[in-house]
């Protein structure tokens, strides 16, 4: 009997679960219910909020400086409750104000009331001095979050206002000459510290002292005038007897009193100034120069009629020299605000007199946001017209700049300009005649001038002129080249440029949305008469970008806008948009098909006029019946596509019909795809009368036509070769907008015997080859895309299986007679690895096993792949030409070639799209430090771009199979050896550069990614083994690569030492290398390498049982012995320590003891469960050990026994547990020390890489390992220090390693400037300052 399964009932109005009918789905049901739970609350409590009067009095018993950073809310509380202490008890109170700002510098420092009446503040900063050096100070200014650093110093700055502000409406402490005293006399002392942390405090709040102080006098200078006034006013009335003489009187006291207060506050304010501001703007650190800077113009803006003076101006000019950008930003922003205020500009006349030179220069500054704000202050100055704009005439280069911000601030003052300009070129008189000029220029037949132009003419000539300046920079004064420059013709501006000025220039200048007026500049040939052709072409694409910038499209080369806004702004901005496509569209429509009849024959002028047709509202064809003045304007496009070989006036025309035949009415849609069609129909039977024309000229004749043309450089073409390059730059342009040509068979017929030609052997123009390549893989990707994925037509797939198989083998045969080839073939060479790459990983069998389009999917062989490898290999190892004043951008686009090599090879490699992957995965990884990285900066300045790639890749692959790296990563080592290893015997050092350097810096890099916690002893265990392994596999010939191994070693955990080299000394067993023998002194320095790591271990485990008891005794020297004693861990507290409360002297160094006594004592004092236990299995994959019972370093070091008995014994009654326990935290502490310890055990990849100056000696590599351990020979002692020191101090040194915490301030060693204050220099020379580095302008 079969169970029919019921419906289950569903109750909607509860919205109850389905009814289940079994147990094991009602617990299935449960489960998932309990799961849901358990995501939905929280691992964490909430936190029980609070209530007011909880906060209320945590803020009242909390000291000021918790207040400022947790309390930030109550400090106008605060602040009010000290005035109120300070009415009660001025000394106390003045002490903790004071305290606070000491603490606020982070040293732990309370002041007592008698120190305060006392007044010896030197003894003060002295003692400062001395405990911020001993113990450090506590962050707060650094440490966090940017958010909370920004909260710090707002509260910090606002608790000092407001607290003067309470202070003065109180009438408490600002003029009892007692606080203001104090707290000057303090901050003057601190001026005067080498800890930059006291003179930044101390500096940031004097000024916010000023300005408060400031603040308060310009309230007291109002009461004075009101006060002035009514003592006027009371004066002029008659009579009033002794009432009115005793308001008089008042009136005067208060008119005293306030100006006295108001002396006595700038006196205070001249004290700070002259006592720290007049030294701190040159001191040595660039913050506190800029909060110098940054107060004096707070100062000025706030007081004019004070600080608006030479004596404080002359800091803000001196500054705009500074070698730091923060302090020149500072300055120049005090500036900006200064010349905002037009009360200012007649006290600022003289000044601006004065340095107008050198804020001209600010437009190049080097730095970004000084060059902007520079901009900013320029154009203001025109505006105030206390500049004239002839001054900035050559300010027009900067809209080339590579700077966003940059551009668009200059973009304001070039727009002013430019009717000026315009305006002087249009009254230039031409002559009568209308002949050309030298340099493609043709006159106009009147004596036109700029007496009827309008002012969008004027705007547009101008525009126009900046134009041609940016493409044709003048000739330098004195040069040679103003005569070359009347003979050359004029070039256009690149097109990148242009959509850069008018992505800066759009919204500034109207004439930019005339779409009559641009193209009325065209047609009657203004534009020509005045910049030749090349003003045409710029006037075409400025009409191309302006139209895509005004219907919001993105223009190449600028910024990225941000995402659209709703609201009214965002249907505002589309119906703007919409309504200039709309009229763009009516000014085009009807003349565009005879003006691109006129620029037919110009590719540049074409393809930017085509350009222009995907920006138009092509429903206003159909709206004004004007189908066919569209179908015109198509056969036009269709004529220019045919007519021309450029690839980029084909790639113009393909894109403005693909975009008109999926846009727009049907009508329209339909010209456009009969044009398309018509054009694919004419290159396939061109394509296929051009490969039938080139096989009837023969292989000589076309041999000899490419000898022709490679011989001129190109300019002499046959017309066969012609015939063939333009049309399958036509095909090309068809395939990667569209699959329409890919149906014709005679396109691949013709494809397959140009391919054919060139695998075997005839000669063919590299353009050619490269372009059969992709057009046939384009072909085969669109006859894939077409294919049914799940029921494919088994012809259709038998075809396209067989047409990638020839196209595979061409492909394959073409690339080797490139990769065999010399250097003239670099660029070919870079295209068929692409085709390769893009062919390995679009046909890749993996991809497609067990789908129905397996048939398609191919195994690349051994050869294909090594192919591949090596067109990539010579276009990484193809030397790059370096150069002077090098800068990101440049270097990028230098090394454009060599990253997009390697990103080839990694995506292939990444991906598995061939059997090969690891070994081509190697090979790459093999390439990670560059040919010269390891002996120049320059050099590994200029690799960043490939290493980056290759890093990235490296992490990803570890991502995706951990366990594959390391065989990957000593398959790189031995292919970077294979590369030196040959030039040992027969090729001599150059310049004292060794041959083996890339190697030892690979190996270096390598081994800096098994650090820390990404450590993992099987890997490492892996490449050292393995390494030794192929080091010794014929005897002492490749012992050099043991040099490289080497660098792993310092990452090897201890416990794994010993194993280690007995894996090593079995693989060179078979050899029997004797200890003497010099052609194996490499191998022993190796073994004592891992002799010296397997020491470390057992040193660390005697120090930490020892204690404070004798660590050992020696037989040698009459076996005498000194006890130390290991001091507790220091933790953030400022609690004594247990071995300072019980007296008890702490050692600063340890006598070294013999390795043969510590590894004797370490084995006696080992438990015996500890020998005989092997290594724990319990690790993490990240290479931490995973502890028992989730305890960690600080809480077992905690727990840890004083007594060395009950340590061993605790031991021996936990058995593998405690072992297992005690190497997991050794393995912490080793990694925890991997940085000191490679300096140690093997030097760093700059130390090794340093050039040598003695020659290399053979093969014999003992010497030179040996001077790696040379130094660690001599300072053995100090290397038992160091382990000391770095044990001692591993629990304050986490924080740091782990990143600070935040929320929350770290202790950290001060900085400690013994010459705080910078030497006079240029500062003080108005006239010969030193300027900052320079922008780099365009030419």
């Amino acid at each position: 009997m079969v169970g029919v399964r019921k419906r289950a009932q569903v109750n909607y109005a509860e919205n109850a679960g389905p009814v289940l009918d079994s147990d094991d789905e009602r617990e299935q049901e449960q489960e998932q219910r309990e799961a849901q739970a358990r995501r939905a609350t929280p691992s964490k409590q909430r936190a029980r909020k609070r209530s007011a009067a909880e906060v209320a009095a945590d803020v009242e018993e909390a000291p000021l400086l918790d207040i400022v950073k947790k309390h930030g809310s109550a400090i106008a509380v605060a602040a009010k409750e000290w005035v109120d202490r300070y009415r009660e008890s001025r000394g106390a109170a003045t002490a903790e104000l004071l305290s606070f700002m000491l603490q606020a510098c982070g040293v732990d420092y309370t002041l007592t009331e008698e120190a305060v009446e006392e007044g010896e503040v030197d003894a003060v900063r002295e003692e400062l001095d001395q405990l911020a050096q001993q113990d450090g100070l506590v962050d707060h200014w650094r440490a966090g979050t940017k958010a909370a650093v920004r909260a710090f110093r707002g509260s910090y700055l606002e608790l000092w206002a407001k607290l003067m502000r309470e202070a003065y409406a109180a009438d408490q402490g600002l003029f009892d000459q007692y606080l203001l005293d104090k707290l000057s006399s303090l901050l003057i002392a601190l001026n005067t510290s080498v800890i930059r942390e006291f003179r930044s405090v101390a500096t940031l709040t004097s000024a916010q002292l000023v300005t408060a102080w400031t603040h308060i006098s310009l309230a007291l200078g109002e009461a004075r005038d009101t006060a002035e006034r009514q003592l006027a006013a009371e004066e002029r009335k008659k009579g009033g007897g002794k009432a009115a003489a005793d308001r008089i009187a008042a009136f005067r006291r208060n008119v005293d009193r306030c100006h006295a207060r108001i002396q006595e506050l700038r006196s205070y304010s001249d004290a700070l100034f002259q006592g720290i501001f007049a030294h701190r703007f040159r001191d040595c650190a660039d913050e506190i120069r800029a909060t110098v800077i940054e107060g004096i113009g707070s100062w000025v803006r706030l007081h004019p009629s004070v600080f608006l003076t030479d004596q404080y101006l002359k800091y803000i000019a001196w500054a705009l020299s500074d070698k730091d950008a923060r302090v020149r930003l500072a300055s120049v922003s005090a500036l900006l605000a200064l010349y905002s205020n037009p009360d200012n500009l007649a006290s600022l006349s003289d000044f601006t007199q004065r340095f107008q030179q050198r804020f001209s220069e600010l437009f190049y500054d080097a730095d970004e946001a000084v060059a902007v704000k520079g901009v900013e202050l320029n154009t203001l100055l025109v505006k105030q017209k206390q500049a004239q704009p002839s001054q900035f005439a050559q300010v027009y280069e900067l809209l080339a700049d590579e700077s966003h911000a940059v551009r668009h601030a200059v973009a304001e003052l070039v727009a002013a300009m430019l009717e000026e300009q315009g305006a002087a070129l249009l009254a230039q008189a031409p002559p009568s005649s209308g002949k050309k000029q030298k340099g493609g220029r043709k006159q106009l037949k009147g004596g036109e001038g700029s007496s009827g132009s309008t002012a969008a003419e004027r705007q547009l000539a101008g525009l126009l002129q900046v134009m041609h300046l940016l493409a044709n920079p003048p000739p330098e004064e004195g040069g040679e080249g103003g005569q070359r420059e009347e003979e050359e013709e004029a070039r256009p501006l690149e097109r990148e440029v242009v959509s850069q000025v008018v992505d800066a220039l759009f919204d500034r200048v109207p004439v930019l949305s005339d779409w009559a007026l641009l193209l009325a500049w065209v047609q009657q040939g203004k534009a020509e008469a005045h910049f030749g052709e090349a003003g045409v072409t710029n006037l075409l694409h400025l009409l191309r970008d302006a139209l895509r910038k005004a219907t919001g499209g993105q223009l190449p080369g600028s910024a990225v806008p941000p995402a659209g806004r709703g609201g009214a702004a965002g249907r505002e901005r589309q119906q703007a948009q919409a309504a200039a496509r709309q009229d763009a569209t009516l000014a085009l429509m009807k003349d565009l098909p005879a003006l691109l009849r006129k620029v037919q024959t110009d590719p540049l002028q074409a393809a930017a006029l085509v350009g222009a047709i995907p920006e138009m509202r092509l429903e206003v064809y159909a709206l004004k019946r004007q189908e066919k003045g569209f179908a015109s304007l198509a056969g036009v496009v269709k004529d220019t596509f045919l007519k021309h070989a450029d690839p980029q006036v084909a790639q113009e025309c393909v894109a403005a019909l693909a975009a008109c035949a999926r846009a727009g009415p049907d009508s329209i849609k339909a010209a456009a795809q009969l044009a398309l069609t018509e054009c694919t129909d004419d290159v396939a039977a061109g394509l296929a009368s051009a490969v039938g024309a080139l096989e009837r000229a023969g292989a000589r004749r076309v041999a000899a036509a490419v000898a022709a043309l490679e011989a001129s450089g190109g300019e002499d073409e046959a017309q066969v070769l012609f015939d063939v390059r333009a049309a399958l730059a036509r095909l090309r342009a068809l395939l990667s907008l569209g699959g329409g040509a890919a149906e014709e068979e005679e396109v691949y017929e013709a494809l397959a015997k140009l391919l054919e030609w060139s695998a075997g052997g005839s000669a063919l123009p590299s353009a050619c080859v490269r372009d059969a390549a992709l057009c046939a893989l384009l072909l085969l990707a669109w006859r894939l895309r077409q294919l049914d994925r799940e029921f494919p037509d088994p012809a259709a797939l038998a075809d396209l299986a067989a047409k990638r198989a020839a196209f595979v083998g061409s492909l394959e045969s073409i690339a080797e007679g490139a990769a065999a080839a010399d250097g003239s073939a670099d660029g070919l060479r870079d295209e068929l690895a692409g085709a390769l790459a893009d062919t390995f990983l679009l046909f890749s069998a993996a991809k497609y096993a067990g789908t129905a389009l397996e048939a398609v999917g191919f195994e690349p062989s051994d050869d294909a792949v090594h192919t591949f490898w090596q067109l990539s290999e010579t276009t990484l190892r193809h030397p790059v030409q370096a150069e002077e004043e090098e800068d990101a951008p440049s270097i990028a686009a230098r090394m454009a070639p060599q990253r997009a090599a390697a990103s080839r090879a990694a995506q292939v490699a990444l991906f598995r799209a061939v059997p090969q992957h690891a070994w081509l995965a190697a090979h790459l990884v093999s390439q990670w430090v560059g040919p010269e990285a390891a002996v120049s900066d320059g050099a590994v300045w200029r690799w960043a771009p490939v290493a980056d790639v290759i890093k990235e890749a490296c992490r990803l692959m570890r991502k995706a199979a951990p366990e594959d790296m390391p065989p990957i990563y000593l398959e790189a080592l031995k292919a970077a050896h294979a590369r030196i290893e040959p030039r040992e015997e027969d090729v001599e050092e150059e310049e004292g550069i060794a041959p083996d350097q890339e190697f030892l810096a690979l190996s270096d890099r390598i081994a800096k990614t098994y650090a820390g916690f990404n450590s993992s002893a099987a890997a490492l265990e892996h490449i050292i083994v393995e390494g030794a392994k192929h080091a010794l596999r014929d005897g002492p010939e490749h012992l050099s690569f043991l040099e490289g191994v080497a660098f792993f070693v310092r990452a090897l955990p201890a416990a794994r030492a010993e194993a280690v080299r007995a894996a090593v000394e079995a693989a060179a067993a078979p050899h029997d290398p004797a200890p003497g023998d010099s052609d194996w002194e490499t191998y022993h320095l190796f073994l004592e390498c891992i002799d010296k790591r397997a020491a470390k271990g057992r040193v660390k485990s005697v120090l930490k049982k020892g204690g404070g008891s004798a660590a050992g005794g020696g037989s040698g020297g009459g076996g005498a012995t000194r006890d130390t004693a290991r001091k507790a861990p220091r933790k953030i507290s400022f609690a004594p320590g247990a071995g300072e409360e019980e007296g008890i002297e702490e050692s600063e160094e340890e006598e070294e003891q013999p390795r043969e006594a510590i590894e004797s004592e370490a084995e006696e004092e080992r438990p015996g469960a500890l020998r005989a236990l092997p290594r724990s299995s319990g690790r993490r994959s990240g290479g931490r050990p995973a502890t028992s019972g989730g305890s960690s370093r600080r809480r077992g070091r905690a727990s840890q026994p004083q007594d060395e008995e009950q340590s061993l014994a605790a031991v021996e009654e936990d058995g593998e547990e405690g072992a297992a326990a005690e190497e997991d935290e050794q393995w912490q502490e080793q990694q925890g020390e991997e940085e000191e310890e490679a300096e140690e055990v093997m030097p760093t990849m700059e130390a090794e890489a340093l050039p040598r100056a003695q020659p290399q000696q053979g093969r014999r590599r003992g010497p030179k390992l040996h001077s790696m351990f040379a130094a660690e020979e001599e300072e053995a002692a100090a290397e038992e220090q160091e382990q000391q020191q770095e044990s001692e101090e591993e629990d304050e040194d986490l924080p740091a390693i782990r990143g600070r915490a935040r929320g929350g301030s770290q202790r950290q060693p001060v900085v400690v400037d013994p010459q705080p204050q910078l030497p006079a220099a240029a500062e003080e020379s108005e006239d010969e300052e030193e300027r900052p580095a320079r922008r780099r302008r365009r030419r």
